[in-house]
């Protein structure tokens, strides 16, 4: 893996915020 720790948890809370985006659009 490239990205440093920290960096790699931004990514995650990135992801999630992404995901979470794309579920919530279908059920609205």
């Amino acid at each position: 893996s490239l990205a440093k720790p920290g960096m790699r948890l931004e990514i995650e809370v990135r992801g999630r915020r992404f995901a979470a985006e794309v579920v919530k659009k279908p059920f609205v």
